[in-house]
């Protein structure tokens, strides 16, 4: 049924609602704009930007521009003194002694948790989208194949003012430069609506939406609006990672609305085509919205407690153990200590080969300085490209001996499998090989992951698919081959992809992938799937110094190894039922969200709030024809 019309007695209770929105609005932008100053890397505003004037000529517009600098009683006094006979008005005067403008608050230093805690993700209830914007002038461009509600969305764009075109989906993005008059039509778009991810019979990932909507985030669109549908195949291994790459985008472009919207597949079309349009037409809120058992709700992190002890794993000295990643970072750390809890046996795979013995100048180098040092004087490379990427390979095969002889010491048995875990034949014969061996695969740790910071303006689609098929495309081949006796799998995800973050939308989206993986296939076959959101660790894993010094500015605090360890383990312990994602950092939520977190009950619908794998879908259709209609002033509520 389509919706009604708000009736005339209403009109009050939407403008409150509007004017209530509007505020939020402006208090997000001015948010925002210092976060951006946040994440400048430089760490300072340039000099230049301030637009210092020094008063030297005493003259008023040297007066005036110093009082914006903060100079102002100094700049009055410095004015020329009217002469005797002069004529003066009232408005002439000059107070003798102008009160100072009030000193500027001291910049607020975020701070820093004292200890590492664990969180969870829980669905807050927001109000009904306001479709108040006007497109008016502006080209909307939608991106779909044949959708029955196709035609109802681009009819409410059009009541709105827009210019609509329709395309149909790009597809092979990921593999093939666009076209290009289709990147033309996109960088031309004020308004670009992709369903391509919505599409239940043949979905796109984030490597195909990011693609097609790089020429729309380096043109001229104001709105970017991505849908995907909530697949129900408990045991399908579909992800699409698009939440994490739009939220990200939506950090890199904080003066543009970006924003994904995810709905379940069961939705009448045109309840749909509406939905979507008032989520186009609503540049307030979040950049991630959820309709969840009829209601419309974003993702929060929340419930922050203390790190759990280590009760009794479910691994002994008989279990066999796979690790991707493991030989290297964070996840060699982690192995390192499960083999010294249980005694397990393990299968690292990694992308590093084992080198063959170095040369002993190269082998006396043991920094990266004295290492770039060692390799130009042996001739070996010349070039700095040719340098770093030895650098990098020789630290890699350094680190994955050293971590296998630390097994060694303990006396676990521990193989090392070289293998690209993109490769889904060769990664697939490893795994065949291991449970030939050993006739069994009880636990699976993965933890591979790659990073190629950088604007999504400056990103490639190649560089795109290495950063999340990394992590996307291994783990569905972990599961493709798992069997029954596989009790176990672990994703090592990251912050980036619940919050977004500048620079990693493919980090983003693969990570978002694996947190949507784990939160459908747990439980299902016996099986525990958990994926833990990492925050970024001490003293190793991938973090830059420079993005160090940032979280610190922004008082996200690094994880202790031995914390990181501790809260693997309790992971691992616990049994199907408990929180499939759950997130580990040593900060607030409000550090990274990037916008301040709304008071309990603002601008929400009655209901409490439900956790993110509750879903009845019979319900949606029903409870969202009541929540399309605008809100009365009975639902909203005072902040506590």
């Amino acid at each position: 049924m389509d919706r009604a019309e708000p009736p005339q007695s209403d009109g009050s209770s939407v403008a409150v609602l509007e004017y209530l929105r509007t505020l939020q609005c402006l208090v997000e932008a001015q948010r925002d704009v210092m976060l951006s100053y946040l994440s400048d890397r430089s760490g300072a505003l340039p000099v230049a930007d301030l637009g210092v004037v020094e008063p030297t000529n005493g003259s008023v517009e040297a007066g005036d521009r110093a009082w914006a600098n903060g100079n102002g009683r100094d700049a009055i006094h410095s004015m020329p003194t009217p002469a005797a006979d002069a004529v003066t008005s009232p408005i002439d005067v000059v107070p003798d002694d102008p009160p100072a403008p009030p000193a500027p608050d001291p910049p607020v230093t975020p701070t820093i948790p004292a200890t590492t805690r664990r969180f969870v993700l829980e669905a807050e209830t927001l109000a009904p989208a306001l479709p108040v914007a006007s497109l008016t002038g502006q080209n909307a461009l939608v991106i779909s194949d044949l959708w029955e509600g196709l035609d109802e969305l681009c009819r409410r764009l059009t009541q709105a003012g827009a210019a609509v075109e329709v395309m149909a989906t790009p597809r092979g993005a990921r593999r093939r430069a666009l076209p290009e008059h289709v990147a033309t039509r996109l960088s031309a778009a004020d308004v670009v609506v992709h369903l391509g991810a919505a599409d239940i019979v043949s979905p796109v990932d984030a490597r195909e939406v990011f693609a097609t909507l790089q020429s729309a985030v380096t043109g001229r669109a104001t709105t970017i609006v991505a849908a995907v549908a909530a697949h129900q195949d408990p045991d399908s291994t579909v992800v699409s990672g698009v939440g994490g790459l739009m939220r990200s985008i939506a950090r890199e472009l904080p003066d543009r609305h970006v924003r994904v919207v995810e709905v379940p597949p069961t939705l009448p079309s045109k309840v749909l085509a509406r939905l979507l349009a008032d989520e186009v037409l609503d540049p307030a809120g979040p950049a991630s919205i959820r309709y969840r058992n009829g209601l419309r709700t974003t993702r929060r992190v929340t419930r922050g407690m203390p790190l759990r002890e280590v009760p009794a794993l479910p691994l002994n000295d008989g279990s066999v153990v796979v690790v991707t990643g493991g030989a290297r970072g964070i996840t060699a750390r982690a192995t390192i200590a499960l083999a010294r809890e249980t005694g397990c046996r393990l299968e690292l795979l990694g992308r590093t080969p084992l080198a063959v013995d170095e040369d002993p100048r190269i082998a006396a180098a043991t920094h990266r300085t004295a290492l770039r040092r060692a390799l130009v004087e042996t001739g070996e490379v010349a070039n700095p490209p040719d340098v770093e990427a030895a650098c990098d390979r020789i630290l890699a095969g350094r680190e994955v001996r050293s971590t296998l002889a630390a097994l060694r010491d303990l006396g676990v048995s521990a193989t090392y499998h070289p293998v690209d875990v993109r490769d889904a034949d060769a990664l697939g014969l490893v795994l065949a090989g291991i449970r030939a061996r050993h006739g069994r695969i009880d636990a699976v740790i993965h933890g591979a992951g790659v990073v190629d910071d950088r604007l999504a303006s400056d990103k490639t689609a190649d560089r795109f698919h290495w950063v999340f098929a990394t992590k996307v495309d291994a783990a569905r081949t972990l599961l493709d081959h798992l069997d029954g006796d596989t009790r176990l799998v672990v994703f090592f995800g990251s912050v980036s992809g619940v919050f977004g973050n500048r620079g990693q939308v493919d980090y983003s989206a693969a990570n978002d992938a694996l947190d949507q993986l784990a939160v459908r296939l747990d439980g299902a076959h016996g099986r525990r799937i958990v994926s833990i959101d990492w925050g970024p660790w001490a003293g190793t894993g991938m973090v830059s110094p420079e993005l160090e010094r940032e979280y610190g500015r922004r008082g996200v605090g690094l994880i202790d190894p031995d914390d990181g360890v501790r809260a693997l383990l309790a992971e691992m312990a616990t049994l199907p039922g408990e929180p499939a994602q759950v997130v580990v950092m040593r900060a607030e939520p409000e550090a990274l969200e990037g916008r301040p977190r709304t008071a309990p009950g603002t601008f929400a619908t009655a209901g409490a709030a439900v956790h993110l794998d509750e879903h009845d879908p019979e319900q949606d259709a029903e409870h969202i024809e009541r929540a399309g209609h605008p809100v009365s002033l009975e639902d909203v509520t005072e902040p506590g």
